[in-house]
């Protein structure tokens, strides 16, 4: 018996964060529109701070990682393939707390309330 799995490139995707890092700290589980990339492979340490699961394989994949090179920091984030992509505000938010922390800052939490 073949099984087919029919997945749209951009299904609602839940992304589970982290709490205990500065990039995702108060940041909090979200949904966004985007695609669940399973092909991420090396042997380099690193630190999830985003996850989501494979709804084919139940496994749990990075969303985004950090890790240290030398002195300097990575972020590194598979979110965001389109503009339907980074429409969910948690992801530019990740984005921008990924950029500061990156740069040796702190992230804070930007008010995502409009006025």
């Amino acid at each position: 018996t073949t099984e087919i799995y029919t997945l749209s490139l951009h299904d609602a995707l839940p992304i589970f964060v982290a709490p205990n890092h500065p990039i995702t700290h108060g940041l909090g589980d979200f949904e966004t529109d985007d695609e669940l990339y399973t092909c991420l492979a090396g042997d380099r340490p690193i630190q999830v701070i985003a996850s989501a699961r494979s709804k084919v394989d139940g496994l749990d994949y990075p969303m985004a990682f950090v890790f240290n090179y030398g002195e300097g920091r990575v972020f590194h984030t598979v979110l965001g393939h389109d503009l339907k992509a980074v429409t969910n505000s948690s992801v530019p938010e990740l984005f921008r707390r990924g950029c500061a922390w990156t740069a040796g800052l702190t992230p804070t939490a930007r008010n995502l309330t409009k006025p």
